[in-house]
């Protein structure tokens, strides 16, 4: 991914929380705005914002909206690139998206930080959320990452714009260990939680 150089940036998660407040106005105003997968954002304006920047995805099931060739996007799958993810990531691409895949160096790279930093005693999983992913990237390039909508599937739901809790993630992720990651790196100023106070800020 190209240097982002001095801008400031905000990773907007699915949880539910991001709807605990009207975060919109101060989302959209952050120079990088980066949402996961199945985000929404039609009737979710005051909650979460409409700009996007960065969109990461982690498979082939996710439909290029209107103007989203002004999208960066990161295509992010835990296993080596099949021949469906071939044909998606080439439609993408016919249509004018600018798409990085992330390919196995770069995801092993993270994965093992990750697990590092977690100390999780898992085996083969747990695999990395996108969050974590995003995160581990862009704090390459910025000084301060800010989160809004970071849940860890703690709650009922795992996502703002859906009623039933999703088990299949649990199995995939470690909610602890990427919770345990992140106080880490709010506690070393590199990661701070959006509020209503905040001024976009890349300085530590």
């Amino acid at each position: 991914m190209p240097s982002l150089g001095n801008q400031t940036a905000v990773l907007v998660g699915n949880g539910p929380s991001a709807t605990s407040w009207r975060a919109g106005a101060l989302i959209d105003s952050f120079d990088l705005v980066v949402r996961f997968n199945h985000f929404r954002t039609d009737g979710y304006e005051p909650w979460v914002g409409t700009k996007t920047d960065i969109w990461v995805i982690n498979g082939p099931r996710y439909r290029l909206e209107d103007g989203a060739p002004q999208v960066r996007l990161l295509y992010s799958v835990p296993l080596p690139l099949i021949d469906d993810d071939l044909r998606y990531l080439a439609a993408l691409r016919r249509l004018g998206a600018r798409v990085s895949v992330l390919d196995e160096t770069v995801l092993d790279h993270v994965k093992t930080e990750f697990r590092r930093s977690c100390l999780t005693t898992r085996r083969g999983l747990p695999y990395p959320s996108t969050g974590v992913i995003a995160a581990h990237l862009l704090l390459a390039d910025v000084s301060v990452l800010y989160l809004h909508g970071f849940d860890f599937m703690q709650s009922g739901v795992h996502h703002y714009y859906e009623p039933r809790r999703r088990q299949e993630l649990v199995g995939w992720h470690d909610p602890g260990a990427e919770a345990s990651f992140f106080a880490k790196l709010v506690d070393q100023g590199r990661v701070r939680a959006l509020r209503p106070s905040t001024r976009p800020s890349t300085a530590a």
